[in-house]
Formats: C-alpha cells, structure tokens, sequence
C-alpha cells in the first residue's frame, strides 16, 4: 500500500532496508566469485607465458628453415663479369676503421701531438 505522501512508515522503511541489504549481500557474493575467477584465469596466463618462454610446448614443431640469403642482382650487360668481381671483392675485403682515429693513433704513436 503506496502512498503519495512524503511520509513513509516505518514497517515499510524496515522492508525497504532488508530488501537492500539482501541485494548487496547478493551481489558481495557475486562480486567474490568474479574476483575468485579472476584470479585463477590469471595465474593460468601466467603460467602460460613461462610455458611460451620457455619453450616447451613448442617441443612437437620444428624450427622453420631460414630463407637463403639471394645476392643483389647484376644485369646480365657487357660488364656484368666486373660487378659480379667487385661485389665478391667487396664482400671479402674488411671494412676499415674509423680513418679519422687511426690517424690520431698514428700520430700519436710517432710521438706527435693531436
């Protein structure tokens, strides 16, 4: 039995307060089992994780064969045979330090002063 009045009764209040009560109760409850799944789906990705650093549930696949590397392309010209040579060359000669601090060294080794 509403009333339009802004008076309320004090059984009805009563009612109204355990109503509320219950549905936070219910939903406490509901609120700890989403936490307590919550939990355990995280420590399954955690271990998860360790599984894919470690390695180990990739034991079955085998490792992909690397691509072979292709050498740059020389244009079947005239002076194909010069390139062919200058790329082999280039590719075995090493690659000299920095010239700048090989000449201070020098220098320096000579008895100079930088």
């Amino acid at each position: 039995m509403r009333r339009k009045w802004p008076i309320m009764l004090r059984s009805e209040h009563n009612a109204l307060v355990t109503s509320l009560v219950a549905n936070l109760d219910v939903r406490k409850e509901l609120i700890d089992a989403l936490n307590r799944v919550i939990t355990t789906q995280r420590a399954e990705i955690a271990t998860l994780k360790l599984t894919l650093e470690a390695k180990k549930c990739n034991d079955y696949t085998s490792t992909p064969p690397e691509k072979p590397k292709r050498p740059d392309p020389v244009m079947p010209t005239r002076s194909g045979w010069r390139s062919r040579a200058q790329m082999l060359s280039e590719a075995t000669i090493p690659v000299v330090g920095d010239s700048a601090k090989a000449l201070e060294a020098r220098v320096l080794k000579d008895g100079g002063k930088v």
